[in-house]
């Protein structure tokens, strides 16, 4: 099994990099990237903006450098693809599905604002090369894969009312829904976690505290100021929606197995919280790989299965 932040290819990347000019890499990537560029609708000046962008990453990599140890946008993935790495191809491949999915299955009145954070996935860029963790684009793709899990997951239960909708305190929810078995208004918050470090955190206790302190600062954020009753806020029409976060995982879940005790005591004991996700690449008996989310219970069941 390969994790979501595979390194083996990082170094032909780099090659890359350092031996070719970006009119030698703009077709390789752009042939990677034209389904979803199309998909998106991104026109040709938002595209050449971006390689601008790009072109400038790559003179500070190759002049200070730098050791490559994440992949910091999707034209870096691209450039993988291009090699033909199938892990880099397939990445790609499930970001355009997860997108197409969901301006398919949505409201259209929804379109405008998927399509905007679409792009943001695309063409937001780190400015600091060497950042090892929580590179920018991967929340913004957190919010729209995370999205298509719950609307694929609950496709016949909920949904989809807002997204930012706009709560009595001025803070927004990322999104709302509506729980067609109860009639219940359900405000769902996505909370993306980086840079887990498994060796120093020395016991179940003390990851289960890292998570709930993640997930109480996030609550107590957004629901500052706003009257609480058992996981439900009132707003300003009387209505009493729940307030449920889903926690996102961007880390390497094998590295986690040992603390397998505290995500299985968060999916019992903790009714506004959802399940933990993490993207799982899972390799197929033909080889080929295939991305999805999937809650991080079921990505360990898959990794001591392969153990």
């Amino acid at each position: 099994m390969r994790g979501i932040f595979d390194a083996r290819s990082l170094k032909v990347i780099k090659k890359n990099m350092q031996q070719s000019t970006l009119d030698q890499l703009r077709p390789l990537i752009l042939n990677q990237l034209n389904d979803l560029i199309q998909v998106l609708n991104i026109n040709n000046r938002e595209v050449n903006i971006a390689l601008q962008k790009y072109e400038n990453r790559i003179q500070i990599i190759n002049k200070d450098n730098y050791k490559l140890s994440r992949l910091h946008c999707l034209f870096d993935w691209a450039i993988g693809a291009s090699k033909g790495d199938i892990y880099y191809s397939s990445f790609i491949k499930f970001v355009t599905g997860q997108i197409s999915d969901l301006l398919n299955s949505i409201d259209p009145k929804f379109i405008g604002p998927i399509k905007n954070t679409g792009k943001l996935i695309l063409l937001t860029f780190d400015d600091d090369p060497s950042l090892k963790n929580n590179p920018r684009f991967m929340n913004y793709l957190g919010e729209l894969v995370g999205l298509n899990h719950i609307i694929q997951k609950g496709k016949d239960r909920f949904k989809l009312l807002a997204i930012e909708k706009k709560m009595p305190n001025s803070k927004r929810a990322d999104f709302e829904f509506i729980d067609k078995a109860n009639g219940d208004i359900v405000l769902i918050e996505f909370v993306s976690i980086h840079g887990i470090e498994p060796l120093k955190i020395e016991t179940i206790q003390k990851f289960m505290k890292y998570l709930t302190d993640r997930f109480n600062k996030k609550i107590g954020e957004k629901t500052e100021s706003l009257k609480n009753h058992y996981n439900r806020l009132e707003m300003e029409d009387g209505t009493l929606p729940n307030f449920t976060i889903l926690p996102i995982i961007w880390s390497e879940i094998e590295d986690l197995l040992p603390f397998r005790g505290a995500f299985d005591d968060l999916n019992s004991k903790y009714a506004n919280v959802l399940p933990c996700v993490s993207l799982w690449p899972q390799e197929l008996e033909d080889g080929s790989i295939e991305f999805c989310m999937a809650d991080v219970s079921s990505i360990m069941d898959g990794w001591e299965a392969h153990k």
